[in-house]
């Protein structure tokens, strides 16, 4: 499924990193941008076996569940580079499409291990508009597929962090998920998820500042007068 719009965003990808590492000095100041980045939110499973038509589709394709159903934790550390890692789980509703027929129902749970690349301060000093990139692996169950399918994907991922304050902000999110399967390219095992949630960022506690960047304990320094030298009368 949709294995063309995946092949297009690996394109992507290669042009995209081709060039951010052609600009070191544009990406300088994102060197400590934050340290810990946690998410919660909701994912929509898009299973519908369709490749360039019904992506907006959400009253037949999208399955989704009314409480957050995706967590992630994403770690920070050099120039917009960070990892993230992310669960999710959904429910297949029968009346919905699952390659391209109703009546499965069923739980879907998802695990992630993602590389991401943020462009926030290629948009300027207000910090506000986030866009980002990612690819990773993950592996995923869908009991609604072949009375219970399990398999490893290729994800490829685009999406957008929208700053409300320094630290929370809205995420919108959609990726591609390749089967890692013998039959890779004409499969019917991949599929689509995007989500949207709410993201806080977590930077250094001053208590770890204390740790690391101070002395456990404080020595006071003791000066000592020089005696002055007497002048020798000739």
């Amino acid at each position: 499924m949709r294995q063309r719009l995946v092949i297009y965003q690996l394109l992507l990808f290669c042009f995209l990193g081709k060039n951010l590492f052609a600009q070191p000095a544009a990406l300088r100041n994102n060197r400590d941008y934050y340290h810990w980045m946690f998410g919660v939110g909701w994912n929509f499973v898009d299973d519908d076996g369709y490749d360039f038509s019904n992506f907006f589709d959400v009253k037949n394709s999208w399955h989704s569940v009314a409480f957050p159903s995706r967590f992630t934790a994403d770690k920070y550390f050099y120039n917009g580079w960070s990892f993230e890692g992310a669960l999710a789980f959904n429910s297949y509703d029968e009346n919905k499409l699952v390659n391209r027929t109703t009546g499965n129902s069923g739980m879907f749970l998802s695990a992630d291990m993602n590389m991401k690349y943020s462009f926030l301060r290629l948009f300027g000093p207000s910090e506000i508009i986030d866009p980002y990139f990612s690819f990773g692996f993950g592996a995923t169950y869908r009991q609604a597929i072949d009375g219970g399918l399990f398999n490893t994907n290729f994800n490829v991922s685009g999406g957008l962090n929208i700053w409300i304050t320094s630290a929370i902000g809205i995420q919108v999110q959609t990726s591609g998920k390749i089967a890692l399967t013998s039959d890779i390219i004409t499969t019917n095992k991949d599929y689509m998820q995007h989500s949207i949630g709410m993201v806080f960022k977590i930077s250094e506690t001053s208590i770890t500042k204390n740790r690391f960047n101070k002395s456990r304990y404080k020595i006071k320094k003791i000066r000592v007068k020089k005696k002055k030298k007497k002048k020798s009368k000739q």
